[in-house]
């Protein structure tokens, strides 16, 4: 099993959080103290709506290395359900789809909520073109954060893919996949349903649900199925004490 690369990631990320946060005082300093309405510094004032999804990512990076360490341990005394090796055909398509998925939803999710933004803006006649210019950025930096993190994330995944050997190996709480063990028993995770996709590359897929204030989301977690391994994945499903259960 390689290595974790938390730690560069969790530095690289702490350092953009205290560049945020010297930003905010910076804008305190000058509008607050210095009453400096007019000043070319205007700009900083974009840190606050990056501050949060860097927050999230270094709570996310904490938890997924605690999970990391626990899952590989398990792993490694015999806590497997399965393990499967793979043709380097194979491997490379899946991973290949799966990063071109990664790609669209990472560049829709900014793009869906700012045409929510303008429908808004349509439909509510109090909100001007002044408005949404106003508006605009912040939601673009926000939800453009998210998927920064987000893209960033799931490139060094498939990156990994590239090197790592040719193997999945699938535990009670997580899957070590591309040499990274992805759990679904972090604060805020639970499994929620294992189903099988046929297909010219059939896969399991691991339905996570994350858990927030507004309910859950759902972060699926795919890996293919080796051929010759069809009859043993569709069995490995009943094996997760899941809400639901699907071939």
């Amino acid at each position: 099993m390689k290595k974790n690369n938390f730690e560069p990631v969790i530095r690289i990320t702490w350092g953009i959080f205290i560049l945020c946060l010297v930003a905010i005082a910076a804008l305190i300093k000058i509008y607050l103290f210095d009453n400096a309405t007019e000043s070319e510094w205007w700009f900083l004032i974009y840190s606050l709506p990056l501050l949060i999804p860097v927050l999230l990512f270094l709570i996310f990076l904490y938890n997924a290395k605690r999970a990391y360490a626990e899952g590989q341990k398990d792993l490694m005394h015999g806590k497997a359900l399965a393990s499967w090796k793979y043709d380097d055909v194979t491997w490379t398509r899946f991973n290949e789809r799966e990063w071109k998925k990664s790609r669209i939803k990472a560049v829709g999710i900014p793009m869906a909520f700012l045409l929510v933004l303008a429908l808004f803006g349509l439909l509510d006649p109090g909100f001007s073109a002044e408005d949404f210019g106003l508006a605009a950025p912040f939601v673009l930096i926000f939800f453009g954060g998210l998927s920064i993190v987000f893209l960033f994330y799931t490139y060094a995944l498939y990156h990994r893919t590239k090197t790592c050997p040719r193997e999945v190996i699938i535990g009670e709480g997580g899957i070590l996949y591309g040499g990274y063990y992805n759990s679904w028993e972090l604060l805020t995770t639970r499994l929620a349903g294992v189903k099988y996709i046929p297909g010219e590359i059939p896969m399991l897929e691991f339905d996570v649900k994350i858990m927030g204030k507004g309910g859950s989301n759902s972060h699926p977690i795919r890996i293919p199925v080796p051929a010759g391994k069809e009859f043993e994945a569709q069995e490995l499903i009943t094996k997760f004490p899941s809400e639901k259960k699907e071939l």
